[in-house]
């Protein structure tokens, strides 16, 4: 695809969830379990693949239930599943309004599972999220993929170039309209997996 990045946006975590007082305290107290997963087609699928393969797992180790992250959440704090999963921005509504009616807990993989998944996958990442996010009793440490503005390689300079200043020379006002702006590091559009287009080149002075 002839793609190419206007900047970066905020990350996307994924959320691992269950209900605090549950017995899964880790990835493979998965199996068996009846899961929350993301409607179908969705980006936590591949994801949720790939984590479940670092513990030597499959999809078909668990039992998934593919719905809307909000039906997901919302079925979980109702305890119709056992857990769910969420690749999204944070904080996240499904998570937030599963949490108005339940007390939540994160299931993290360990250590050492976090250490193989950045080593194998580079384009992961590692984010703590304080207990006060989601009023867990502790932080979670998620895995989590960085989002990026991206556009045809065809688009002319100036197009792309005036695109690129509307977004990142007015983040204070972003920030104030949408708590994911919050999370964006403009400094980052340097460091992307897809090279700038020249437009946005020519903003961030590369």
């Amino acid at each position: 695809m002839n793609l190419r990045a206007i900047g970066s946006l905020h990350a996307s975590v994924l959320h691992i969830m269950t209900l605090d007082g549950s017995d899964i305290n880790g990835i493979p107290d998965l199996k068996g379990k009846r899961i929350a997963v993301g409607p179908e087609g969705c980006g936590t699928i591949p994801f949720l693949g790939q984590v479940l393969g670092l513990h030597g797992m499959t999809i078909n180790d668990i039992t998934p239930s593919f719905l809307t992250h909000a039906d997901g959440f919302s079925q979980l704090a109702d305890g119709t599943v056992d857990a769910a999963f969420a690749l999204s921005g944070y904080p996240a509504d499904a998570v937030m309004q599963a949490q108005a009616k339940a007390k939540l807990k994160f299931i993290a993989p360990s250590d050492a599972v976090m250490a193989d998944a950045l080593e194998r996958y580079p384009s992961y990442n590692n984010v703590i999220l304080s207990a006060d996010v989601y009023g867990t009793d502790a932080e979670g440490s998620l895995l989590s993929v960085n989002n990026m503005l991206i556009v045809d390689t065809g688009m002319d300079e100036e197009t792309a170039y005036h695109i690129t200043r509307a977004i990142y020379d007015h983040m204070d006002e972003f920030r104030a309209e949408n708590v994911h702006a919050c999370q964006i590091g403009p400094e980052q559009s340097l460091s992307l997996k897809i090279p700038l287009h020249r437009g946005a080149e020519r903003h961030f002075g590369k």
